[in-house]
């Protein structure tokens, strides 16, 4: 796929599908490309988007009767106190707004969310990494960290097992908007 803007009286683009035999005209244009805003780069456009490192984490189910069951989503303050008074924002280091650490790994804050799923299951996640945008590796540190912080809200997770722990990449704005 490539892009070009057509000037002209009607302002458009052209978006080359494929191999080149199919041609899309259109007056507007959505660039759903997350932490990837290279693809604005053939429109001559600059996307202020910076990929962030997301991890997430998933225990064993309770048992019944060994604790909470809820099926709300439950976030974590600390993060949102930390930035109404803070900025993680460095425009020297490429470092976008409301990120949990600096680009060489120093933790500014913990924020977290979570859930228990149907079967009993909590999911939760926080960290907020600064990345470059092909780094799906996990961090343990950060797990442990997390799931210590979860642990200061419900107590019982901590003496869970872990199933699995993933990471995903989204595209966060330099201005935290």
């Amino acid at each position: 796929v490539s892009m070009e803007v057509v000037d002209g009286e009607d302002r458009a683009y052209n978006v080359v599908l494929g191999d080149g035999a199919r041609v899309l005209r259109c007056r507007n244009l959505v660039l759903a490309s997350g932490a990837w805003p290279q693809a604005a780069a053939s429109l001559k456009l600059t996307i202020p988007v910076s990929p962030v490192k997301g991890q997430m984490w998933v225990t064993e189910e309770l048992l019944e009767g060994e604790g909470l069951q809820n099926n709300r989503i439950l976030y974590l303050a600390e993060a949102g106190e930390y930035f109404a008074t803070h900025t993680s924002r460095s425009d020297a280091t490429g470092v976008p707004a409301k990120v949990t650490h600096t680009k060489s790994g120093k933790r500014l804050t913990r924020h977290g969310y979570g859930k228990q799923m149907v079967d009993g299951r909590f999911a939760f996640g926080g960290d907020r990494v600064p990345c470059e945008g092909d780094d799906y590796t996990v961090d343990e540190a950060g797990i442990v960290a997390s799931v210590a912080h979860a642990a200061e809200l419900l107590p019982v997770v901590k003496d869970k097992n872990l199933l699995g722990s993933w990471t995903g990449i989204m595209g966060f704005s330099k201005d935290g908007r």
